[in-house]
């Protein structure tokens, strides 16, 4: 099996009490059809909702997940970075891509995530 995962941006910027979206593409690169289950993981995970929370592809198909993450405006966060993640879990453990969300002044401000990639096989 191999799948891979990525965000669709390398930098988001987060206002407290204002939704924020990215994509997170998931694709399988395998040769039998998987279900997988997507769920928000790290410390933004409390504030993100994934639609759909499950995608089921064909070998060679792609699919794609919106994340909204809304953080409250009262919500007081700590300067420095504040990490948030998707595990796409299929039959088998497969891949988290890890973005971080660089943290400046306290409550209130703009902020912005940085994306990288993963990628697994197995």
């Amino acid at each position: 099996m191999s799948t891979s995962a990525r965000l669709d941006v390398e930098e988001l910027v987060i206002v407290p009490g204002s939704p924020a979206q990215c994509q997170v593409q998931v694709a399988n690169r395998g040769s039998i059809v998987e279900a997988y289950t997507l769920t928000p993981v790290a410390d933004l995970a409390g504030y993100a909702v994934i639609e759909p929370a499950t995608l089921s592809l064909y070998p060679d198909a792609e699919g794609t997940a919106t994340i909204t993450i809304t953080v409250p405006r009262e919500a007081v966060i700590e300067a420095g970075d504040v990490a948030f993640g998707v595990l796409v879990r299929g039959n088998r453990p497969v891949t988290i891509p890890s973005p971080s969300w660089p943290g400046g002044p306290g409550r209130g401000s703009g902020r912005s995530c940085s994306g990288r990639r993963r990628r697994t096989r197995s």
